[in-house]
């Protein structure tokens, strides 16, 4: 068989479309997410400054434990996307060992 009529028919299956539509949601949720966290710095720091002063404990304000936040909300978006690319991962296996036993 022809591989790229292989090809052909796995971008045709509905089954890949789904997986590319499942790939695109987990890509763009979690950069949404990674975005707003992001901005949310600036953000605060034009509109209110005031709430990124309150002192919580110490020395330690609000500020600080957001631009903090980010490195452990960061670690958790990619550990997140790593989780959820497996499954992705798994499903194209499962679609190309499909048409990689059918001649």
């Amino acid at each position: 068989m022809n591989q790229a009529h292989a090809w052909d028919r796995i971008y045709a299956d509905p089954q890949f479309n789904q997986l590319v539509i499942k790939r695109r949601k987990v890509t763009l949720k979690l950069f949404l997410i990674c975005m707003v966290f992001f901005f949310s710095i600036p953000f605060f720091s034009v509109v209110s400054p005031s709430v990124l002063r309150i002192q919580m404990i110490g020395a330690i304000n609000i500020g600080l434990l957001l631009v903090v936040a980010q490195y452990v909300v960061g670690g958790l978006i990619a550990w997140r996307y790593v989780v959820e690319l497996k499954k992705v991962d798994a499903m194209s296996q499962k679609l190309i060992s499909t048409y990689s036993t059918t001649d």
